[in-house]
């Protein structure tokens, strides 16, 4: 458990979440400390820390915890250019893995996946090909997903209570 949570950044959340409330700088600054670390050991789908580096459950919210940091920096009044095109090259990487069919099958972490693609085709809406093409890919796996993970009473079928909420 402690790779998957380290391969998904969970502590960089934590640090965006406590420069979010305190304005405290050093916060996001360690946040970024930690991506730029990350990304500089996995620049390509073959570069890997553990068998967690490129996993459905840990590729999804990784990027969701760099989306956050973005977000932050953008916020400053001289935001780091050069920390956001790396934070994007390596999004980009992550896209191509959850898009990828090989690495997805009916259970909750894909739908994990799906979210997080669903959240990148309305931040990449300018480009209306690729928005539409990572919308119609995550919307339709999502919904087939649905079927098979949830039973006819509504309920997840995995153990986790927690998965009847997230889905």
């Amino acid at each position: 458990t402690w790779k998957l949570y380290y391969e998904n950044l969970f502590f960089v959340s934590i640090l965006n979440h406590a420069y979010y409330e305190s304005k405290d700088i050093k916060y996001h600054e360690k946040a970024k400390k930690y991506i730029n670390s990350y990304i500089k050991k996995h620049a390509t789908l073959n570069d890997s820390t553990s068998k967690y580096s490129w996993y459905d459950h840990s590729v999804a919210f990784r990027t969701l915890h760099v989306l956050q940091t973005i977000a932050n920096e953008l916020d400053l009044p001289n935001s780091d250019i050069t920390f956001i095109e790396k934070s994007f090259d390596h999004i980009d990487v992550s896209i191509n893995y959850m898009l990828d069919s090989k690495n997805y099958r009916a259970h909750n972490h894909s739908l994990m996946m799906d979210r997080t693609l669903l959240y990148l085709s309305n931040i990449f809406n300018s480009n209306s090909s690729l928005s539409t093409n990572i919308r119609n890919i995550a919307s339709t796996r999502a919904l087939n997903n649905f079927d098979k993970i949830i039973d006819d009473t509504g309920l997840a079928k995995e153990h986790s209570i927690g998965y009847h909420i997230f889905n």
